[in-house]
């Protein structure tokens, strides 16, 4: 679902207008065992077509099904995965989006911690960012520095998408006895 437009601050106190929409998951009560880190057994899951998965990876799974390739940038791992990282290594990027990637990491400004988004997403020539957060939120500061080094590279505010998720209960219903 398309939401207002998000009001962001950034650099030199200007504010922009960021793209926003909502989806809305079913719940997982049951998680998978993601392995041993304590960043990923704290992550919560989600179901996407009766699979448990982080919610980012939901999404990048939904864009896919749409036509874009596309990793989550893991920022505690520093990897990028296009599966649940408990079947998957990581994988690389596109060349031509790693440029892109490379372009904005050197304008980000010394000192001042910038983070790329959640997703990274490709179709063509077409590149977009996508920041996920479980309901309503806006992109931390880390984020915000990072969109501020690549509209300074040249990137458009299109190209940036703030996502919010939510879970829904998802309620097993009880098959009916036969009468008679």
């Amino acid at each position: 679902m398309r939401l207002d437009d998000l009001r962001i601050d950034v650099g030199r106190r200007r504010q922009v207008p960021l793209a926003r929409c909502r989806v809305a998951f079913d719940y997982c009560s049951k998680p998978v065992p993601v392995g041993q880190d304590p960043a990923w057994a704290s992550k919560p899951q989600v179901l996407l077509d009766g699979r448990a998965l982080f919610p980012e990876i939901a999404l990048l799974m939904l864009f896919q099904k749409a036509g874009w390739k596309g990793v989550w940038f893991d920022p505690v791992h520093r990897r990028t995965y296009d599966k649940m990282p408990n079947v998957s290594k990581g994988v690389g990027l596109d060349t031509r989006v790693a440029s892109v990637l490379a372009k904005v990491s050197a304008a980000a400004l010394a000192g001042r911690r910038a983070s790329c988004w959640d997703l990274v997403l490709w179709d063509g020539r077409t590149v977009l960012f996508v920041d996920t957060a479980p309901g309503p939120a806006a992109p931390g500061h880390a984020r915000v520095a990072w969109l501020d080094a690549a509209l300074r590279t040249g990137l458009s505010l299109g190209q940036f998408l703030a996502v919010e998720w939510e879970t829904r209960k998802v309620v097993a219903r009880k098959k009916q006895k036969p009468s008679g």
